[in-house]
């Protein structure tokens, strides 16, 4: 955006040039003073938000297999731990018994062996051979004890089922989603925000939440988290905690309000024509006329936005009472005596009365 004010800025100076420009101008010299239009930024900014639940998951079984009961459903209070859900054992228990009987062979045959090479009987080359046997008979008896356990689905936290997804009887997969729960005991708020809100976010350690629908409102929450990747649709999930376990009837999935003090409302930008600035040494000024004597003053000016009606943002540099030259501007200096153009009235066409 520099560069494209200092093209600007270039051709304007071209422009303006004349012969008689270095002249020395000893009579108060015409100018046309502009008024600086501000901008304020809102002392607040607010979000749209939903109230989420801690944690939300679907649960499934490890093993596949016929289902042999589904205890639960929707809507029903499980605690941690809880069996939700059973599968078919008899081919898991047949497999135990299987592993169970191999095992114990290999380890007899093992120790036999480990006896005889103890006593130096037996190369080390075969006792390696019956060692890694018995290793692989006791982790095959190991796997299937798991895949026995793995036949009971439970709980990894007390809460909510929201929905089931299988029936009794039904064969079901490994990794195959059979119930939803979620965690209710305490709440999360999320929000969607911005590049340029996200600075605002991160001033703010707290929010006020409102929720509307059960006349709650201003309620303190925490900043959580930020995501570090933008979603698809270009905004950030900003995630935001209660200060305190009091629910007041708040509930997953509720739509909600965030409010945030915007640190950058106390301080106003200032709106100028484009025609009022000029570049010295890679930086931006506009000449300004002191009240006192009228004479110019220039000011270095930190520009923000280029606006598409012919005026420019000016972050810093200039007050609100500060009366800046509109125009000509290449053709004043430091200190020149100036008196302001007087606007012609709306009756007075062409300023010739």
């Amino acid at each position: 955006m520099q560069k494209v004010l200092h093209i600007i800025l270039a051709s304007a100076l071209l422009a303006s040039c004349s012969p008689d420009q270095e002249k020395e101008i000893k009579s108060a010299k015409l100018v046309k003073i502009t008024t600086i239009q501000s901008i304020q930024s809102p002392k607040a900014i607010s979000f749209n938000a939903q109230v989420l639940e801690k944690d939300a998951v679907n649960l499934s079984f490890r093993v596949g297999g016929p289902l042999a009961k589904l205890s639960v459903s929707e809507g029903d209070y499980v605690q941690k731990g809880q069996v939700i859900a059973t599968i078919d054992k008899r081919d898991y228990e047949i497999a135990v018994r299987q592993a169970k009987a191999q095992f114990e062979q290999v380890e007899a045959e093992f120790e036999r062996m480990k006896t005889l090479y103890e006593k130096g009987k037996l190369p080390a080359n075969n006792y390696d051979k019956v060692k890694s046997g018995f290793e692989m008979a006791s982790s095959a008896y190991e796997h299937a004890q798991n895949q026995l356990k793995d036949t009971q689905l439970k709980t990894p936290f007390s809460g909510y089922i929201t929905h089931t997804m299988a029936n009794n009887f039904e064969t079901v997969g490994p990794g195959q989603p059979i119930v939803g729960i979620i965690d209710i005991s305490s709440f999360e708020v999320v929000v969607k925000a911005t590049t340029k809100q996200l600075d605002i976010v991160k001033q703010n350690e707290k929010a006020l939440l409102s929720l509307k629908d059960k006349n709650i409102y201003d309620k303190e929450v925490k900043l959580k988290s930020i995501s570090q990747k933008a979603g698809r649709d270009n905004l950030y999930e900003v995630r935001y905690t209660f200060l305190n376990d009091a629910k007041e009837n708040i509930r997953a999935g509720m739509s909600a309000d965030i409010s945030l003090y915007n640190e950058a409302s106390d301080v106003s930008s200032a709106i100028i024509p484009i025609s009022a600035l000029f570049t010295k040494n890679g930086k931006n000024y506009v000449w300004v006329m002191k009240a006192k004597d009228g004479k110019l003053q220039k000011k270095e000016v930190k520009l923000g936005k280029l606006l598409s009606d012919g005026n420019v943002e000016v972050k810093a540099g200039l007050n609100t009472q500060d009366q800046v030259v509109a125009a000509g501007v290449n053709y004043l200096f430091e200190g020149q005596e100036v008196k302001a153009i007087k606007e012609a009235s709306s009756t007075n066409i062409g300023g010739l009365l």
